[in-house]
Formats: structure tokens, sequence, C-alpha cells
């Protein structure tokens, strides 16, 4: 009886310490993910902030061409 009881407390302990490996590669394999979405979120963040700059160029092009038109238009005597 004695014997069993010893087996069971070293199963016991076998699966403790897989599960402390099981938790430990878990926290690491979070702390990863957490780090990659991170950077994920920092690329979005720059891709959009560029986009937006491209969009700005692009609408000041237009509004800058439309005035150049109206101005010339105005200067040929066109009502």
């Amino acid at each position: 009886m004695a014997n069993q009881r010893i087996s069971i407390l070293v199963a016991l302990d076998g699966a403790d310490e897989g599960l402390k490996r099981a938790i430990t590669s878990a926290e690491r394999s979070l702390g990863e993910l957490a780090a990659s979405a991170k950077t994920a979120g920092d690329r979005a963040a720059a891709g959009i902030a560029q986009v937006k700059a491209g969009v700005s160029v692009i609408s000041e092009q237009i509004t800058t061409r439309d005035a150049g038109h109206e101005a010339q238009y105005a200067r040929s005597g066109r009502t």
C-alpha cells in the first residue's frame, strides 16, 4: 500500500511539473503574441498616417489646379 502511495505522489509531482512547463510556455507565447500585435498595430498606424498624408497632398493639388483653372477662365473674359 505504501508503494502505491509513493507512486501516486511521484505521478502527481510529474504532472505538476508538466503543468508548470505548459503554463510557462503559454505565458511566453502570449508575451510574444502581444509584442507581435503591438508591432502590427504600430505598422498599421504608420500606414494610415502615410495614406492620410497622400490624400492631403492629392487634395491640395486638386484645389490648386482648380484655382488655377478658375483664374485662367477669369482672365479669358468669359463669364
